[in-house]
């Protein structure tokens, strides 16, 4: 029997489940996506029963091809479980990631914003052109006495630039909690991998999701460079 984990081709199901928003209509959807180590990211949605689909090297890329489709009034809301850290509890948290189409089709480009429900209150960022702008926005309005446990704001992802873009959400992210010494040597150098780039695919597990989270969890205080 073969192993998946060795097929190039091999893919897994990954679903996220929110609404479309265009105007005051809403719908409920479900956005999933699988990765092929041959193909890239691919995208598979139902809007007002239109399937839309769309495929990609880059995972920002393959969702901006869908938005890319949409109206420029319209918005998809993706929800997230988080937990949120303070100095005297634990709390499991709303954070929604909000979606909308770039003004310049075809440019590659996804618009984001995040909208986290904590204490009963609501905080909110600016909508940003990259989610790595969006989420240290989240942190400066969190600010010190909060700490959000989510992949993103842990040390142990390390964030590679390889092929000319990234948005720090998904691909070229690689976490290494399992190797902390290789981490410790690359951080020495980082961002500036040049040469080390082996490291990230021998030792680190790629394509991270920014919201995903684990007991290994250790907060980066430092914003990312």
């Amino acid at each position: 029997m073969k192993s998946l984990e060795k097929d190039p081709n091999s893919q897994v199901a990954r679903r996220h489940v929110g609404y479309f928003i265009n105007d005051g209509y809403r719908e409920v959807i479900q956005v999933e996506y699988r990765y092929g180590r041959s193909v890239g990211f691919m995208f598979r949605v139902n809007i007002q029963n239109k399937e839309y689909k769309s495929e990609s090297a880059k995972y920002f890329d393959a969702l901006s091809n869908i938005l890319d489709q949409l109206p420029l009034t319209s918005a998809i809301v993706l929800f997230h479980k988080v937990i949120i850290v303070s100095e005297d509890s634990h709390m499991i948290s709303d954070l929604e990631e909000w979606l909308y189409p770039y003004s310049v089709r075809d440019s590659g480009t996804v618009v984001y914003k995040l909208r986290l429900y904590i204490d009963q209150k609501r905080i909110e960022t600016q909508k940003h052109l990259d989610f790595g702008n969006a989420a240290e926005d989240l942190r400066t309005q969190l600010g010190p006495s909060y700490k959000l446990q989510a992949c993103y704001f842990c040390k142990y992802l390390i964030e590679y630039n390889e092929f000319g873009g990234t948005d720090y959400r998904h691909d070229q992210t690689y976490c290494f909690r399992d190797h902390l010494e290789d981490y410790e040597f690359l951080m020495l150098s980082y961002p500036n991998l040049y040469g080390k780039e082996s490291l990230l695919g021998l030792k680190g597990i790629p394509n991270m999701d920014a919201l995903h989270s684990c007991s290994s969890f250790t907060y980066r205080v430092e914003p990312r460079p």
